[in-house]
């Protein structure tokens, strides 16, 4: 009895251990997904490794959307996005990681129609040739330590 006490006590502990360690992560071969009790939403796989490698809730928030398919304003194809709260995903398996997955063009979106350049486009601190605007302060010091062209364009 006391022999069996006493692999039952080593086996707790053991699994006492095991359990501390774990952080949450799947465990290899299983589907890596998050789910934010926040929202409810669910991101995963490509989605979700960009999100973590690209600044997480901080640059982005959180999902508010599922994955779904939506016809490109830009394009006109058809592609996997899902929703955060400060970006749209897009899930373009026509080109190769690292660019498998990329931000919509959201300014170029509220834009389309309105008078950009000129009088409405500042000219002081970095100009942008294809815009033709510039970015200065405490904007530039954020686009360049936050991802840059390829986070905002």
């Amino acid at each position: 009895m006391k022999r069996t006490s006493r692999w039952l006590a080593v086996l707790v502990c053991i699994m006492v251990l095991v359990a501390g360690s774990y952080d949450g992560r799947p465990v290899q071969g299983q589907s890596e997904s998050r789910t934010f009790s926040e929202t409810g939403h669910t991101v995963r796989g490509k989605f979700l490794a960009y999100w973590q490698q690209h600044g997480g809730l901080e640059q982005f928030g959180y999902p508010i959307s599922p994955e779904m398919q939506e016809v490109s304003f830009l394009d006109g194809n058809t592609y996997t996005v899902q929703y955060f709260e400060r970006a749209e995903f897009e899930l373009h398996p026509e080109n190769q990681p690292p660019y498998d997955v990329l931000l919509a063009q959201l300014g170029t979106l509220l834009l389309r129609g309105r008078r950009v350049g000129g009088q409405n486009c500042s000219s002081s601190g970095v100009v942008f040739a294809e815009t033709g605007c510039a970015v200065s302060g405490k904007f530039l010091e954020y686009w360049q330590t936050h991802g840059g062209l390829a986070a905002f364009g």
